[in-house]
C-alpha cells in the first residue's frame, strides 16, 4: 500500500505460544535519492486472535509511524542557506 509517498508492507507472525498474532510491518521510501526502510513491530500488549486484526493494526502503527516522519522531519522552506 501506499501512504504519503511511503510503500507500507504489512506482516503477521504468530507469538511464540503461537496463540496470538502479532503485527508488523515495513515503511520503504526514498529521501535524497536513496531508499530507506524501516521495520515496525507492534507493542508487547498488541497481541491479536485473528491475523485480520494483527494486519489491521499493522497498517494504522506504520501509517502512525509515517505521520510523526513527515511531522518532525526539517522542513525545507525553513532550512538557512
Amino acid at each position: 500500500m501506499t501512504y504519503k509517498e511511503h510503500l507500507i508492507f504489512i506482516d503477521v507472525r504468530r507469538d511464540a505460544g503461537d496463540c496470538f498474532w502479532l503485527p508488523l510491518a515495513n515503511v520503504c521510501w526514498s529521501e535524497e535519492g536513496k531508499k530507506q526502510v524501516v521495520s515496525i513491530k507492534g507493542r508487547p500488549q498488541d497481541r491479536f486472535v485473528d491475523a485480520a486484526g494483527a494486519g489491521n493494526s499493522a497498517f494504522q502503527i506504520a501509517r502512525e509511524w509515517v505521520d510523526n516522519r513527515l511531522r518532525n522531519r526539517p522542513s525545507v522552506k525553513n532550512s538557512v542557506i
